[in-house]
């Protein structure tokens, strides 16, 4: 077998936005992908459906993943042929390890190559206006690492040295920023000289303090700053912006009200999904927790006879965007095309379905003001009937194996002809080890879309802690009371618009409590 390659590409500082084109390119062709704790969500859901995805990050005091280990599965997976690409967050080379990967992947006979990423010792003083080597106030800087593999605090550095230059940057300082500080006075460092730490730079999270380099570390810890942090000591660091006017804040919070929230959803998500989309412009750090994937069958017979009998019935009725996606499939796999439905009529269950419709040249004739199978029903039922009399009318429900029955039942009592067919099935599945761990830290909301997430949520006994439950239609959070949980929200509207706004009016409401 030939064997693969091993590609180590920087996230770069946070914000996927700044991650290389290239590193872009490498990360949707990859086979298998190994990521640390801070890459962002954003850049794996750029990942293929069927790539393997590795969660290989080291917390501070965490053993999980060691560098041994990550060596091996790089080497692994590499020598069965794929193309491994194992991503890092800032750049590979600026305290990534990557040399050491690299090194480990040569003496295994693995090729191994680099996308150099931003490191967030550059990007984080320039998020908040710092410019390290401005004229006049810093002609060099060190970046320095605030802890050593070996004892847990900084490094045995020349500090003597370290406190005559004019700019000094400490990553990973967290927990021993108050140690470097004191070590740097030791060294001769004035200890009025200005301060300034940055967490979590670049994202929609970010936000620093300003000190001095003898209370910096005090600074920090009463503003409750937390990992990841980027600390620049030095004349530069007078350049910090000012905190926004209070005016500006609330301006800010009109404009982006889910700013600094973590809100969890319960599906996978595309580069183009529109709830993901409108949750990070609403300021939300999004997370993917998907417990449920749509299959698509090769063999459908059901459905392909179905296909053979179109003239025989008056509407197609779809209940979901997977419905859409299953029932187009089938329809080009018998070489057909949308000339096939003339003279039948669409109704789509909600604007999202609607929407999938759309995107294929479709036009939905029916889509009812509360998205439920017994409302699809009734549009249906009251719609006038232009090819037949009597109040039989045929109707195609294209459909999951999961897909609740409320809508053929519905148009059964009413006198009508409901065919069901499968055109997709709906896998549980277990969520990524990340999207776990970022779930058992805490977030601020868990958007559910489908009872099948609610339910396989229940059966795993995820948490998200004190974390509002959203469901996105009143099916889904029936399926949440069902299941003994919650239901913190659900909007009048059950569309993602309507989700999004309703999320930020309930968590601005709660902070005005506190």
């Amino acid at each position: 077998m030939k064997t693969g390659r091993v590609t180590l590409v920087g996230a770069g500082p946070g914000n996927p936005a700044l991650m290389t084109l290239k590193g872009l390119r490498h990360l949707r062709r990859a086979d298998v992908i190994l990521y640390d704790r801070l890459a962002p969500d954003a850049l794996l859901r750029q990942a293929r459906p069927d790539a393997e995805l590795i969660a290989v990050g080291k917390s501070p005091g965490d053993p999980l993943g060691r560098q041994e280990e990550i060596n091996d599965v790089l080497v692994d997976r590499a020598r069965r042929g794929l193309r491994v690409v194992r991503l890092k967050g800032g750049d590979p080379f600026v305290f990534g390890r990557g040399r050491e990967e690299m090194n480990a992947c040569a003496a295994a006979g693995v090729p191994c190559n680099v996308v150099p990423g931003i490191s967030s010792a550059l990007a984080a003083p320039a998020s908040i206006g710092v410019s390290l080597t401005h004229r006049g106030a810093a002609n060099a800087f060190a970046v320095i690492t605030g802890r050593s593999s070996r004892s847990g605090g900084p490094p045995d550095y020349d500090w003597a040295a370290l406190a005559r230059i004019d700019a000094v940057v400490i990553l990973m300082g967290h927990a021993s920023l108050a140690d470097v500080a004191a070590k740097l006075i030791a060294g001769g460092r004035a200890p009025d000289t200005p301060a300034v730490s940055v967490e979590s730079a670049t994202t929609s999270r970010q936000r620093h303090v300003t000190g001095t380099l003898a209370n910096i570390a005090a600074c920090a810890a009463d503003a409750g700053l937390s990992n990841p942090i980027v600390t620049v000591i030095g004349e530069v660091a007078r350049m910090a912006r000012a905190e926004a006017s209070h005016a500006a804040r609330s301006r800010r919070a009109r404009n982006r009200p889910l700013t600094g929230r973590r809100i969890a959803v319960t599906r996978a998500s595309s580069s183009s999904d529109e709830l993901f989309r409108l949750l990070r412009r609403a300021g939300a750090e999004t997370i993917a927790c998907p417990l449920i994937r749509a299959v698509f069958p090769p063999d459908a017979d059901d459905a392909d006879a179905a296909l053979r009998r179109l003239a025989d019935f008056d509407w197609i009725a779809f209940t979901s965007m997977h419905g859409v996606e299953g029932f187009w499939r089938r329809l080009q796999r018998s070489g057909r095309d949308a000339r096939s439905l003339a003279g039948l009529r669409i109704a789509a269950i909600g604007p999202a379905t609607a929407a999938a419709l759309h995107r294929r040249g479709l036009v939905a004739d029916a889509t009812p003001r509360t998205f439920t199978g017994r409302d699809l029903a009734r549009a249906i039922l009251d719609a006038p009937h232009d090819r037949r009399s009597d109040s039989s009318a045929r109707v195609l429900c294209p459909r999951g194996n999961l897909a609740r029955t409320e809508l053929e039942s519905e148009l059964r009592r009413a006198g009508a002809i409901a065919e069901p067919v499968e055109v997709y099935r709906t896998e549980l599945i277990e969520p990524p080890p990340g999207a776990a761990a970022e779930l058992t830290k805490g977030v601020d909301a868990v958007v559910f879309c489908s009872p099948s997430a609610v339910r396989q949520y229940a059966t795993l006994r995820l948490s998200g802690g004190d974390a509002i439950l959203a469901a996105l239609g009143r099916t889904t959070a029936a399926a949440l009371t069902e299941a003994g949980l919650s239901c913190g929200l659900v909007p009048e509207s059950a569309d993602v618009r309507a989700l999004v706004t309703a999320l930020g009016e309930r968590l601005r409401r709660e902070e005005a409590l506190t």
